[in-house]
């Protein structure tokens, strides 16, 4: 089912057929050494399988990506929701196989689903968070117009890490009090 399209993408839901294409990504350690780290196949299922819950439960999380031309699997891009140091927050998620690297597919689905956060589920904040090393993550990041809010204590699978929090954040409140003067 398509969620977004985007100029040259069809975002759409995970199903279990891509778990080929996701291993390709999620079992690279070079493309998932600056975040969580490669996957096992069981830690693929297990994280797919809360992905299909987080879509029943939410309607949205990480979306596959399609390229219109071919419909080739390019990578994944969504967003979780988590609650970081209080705040309730929609957090903007990207992989992509390293042979479909720089070349403006990670901005251009990233953009689309701040997007649709931001119009369609109303959300006043999104954020990435990024691991410090991650210099790509971090250009995606201010590309799409987020800037380094601050840094936020994050349980990386079991270890204690500081992560740089990456936002951008719309003032409906003010808005709406603006316009009910």
């Amino acid at each position: 089912m398509t969620i977004l399209e985007t100029e040259r993408t069809i975002l759409r839901y995970m199903t279990p057929d891509d778990y080929d294409d996701l291993a390709e990504i999620h079992f690279d350690v070079e493309a998932m050494a600056k975040g969580r780290g490669a996957f096992t196949p069981e830690e693929l299922r297990g994280w797919m399988q809360r992905t299909f819950e987080r879509y029943e439960r939410l309607g949205f999380g990480l979306f596959v990506v399609e390229r219109k031309s071919d419909g080739e699997v390019l990578g994944e891009v969504g967003l979780s929701q988590h609650v970081i140091e209080g705040e309730s927050v929609l957090e903007l998620g990207y992989f992509f196989k390293r042979k479909h690297w720089r070349q403006g597919y990670a901005s251009e689905c990233a953009k689309a689903c701040v997007d649709y956060a931001h119009l369609t589920l109303e959300s006043p904040v999104v954020c990435s968070l990024i691991h410090g090393e991650n210099d790509t993550s971090r250009r995606v990041a201010e590309r799409i117009g987020m800037t380094l809010e601050k840094q936020v204590a994050w349980n990386d699978h079991g270890q204690h890490v500081l992560i740089d929090f990456y936002s951008i954040r719309w003032p409906h409140a003010a808005l709406t009090a603006e316009h009910s003067a």
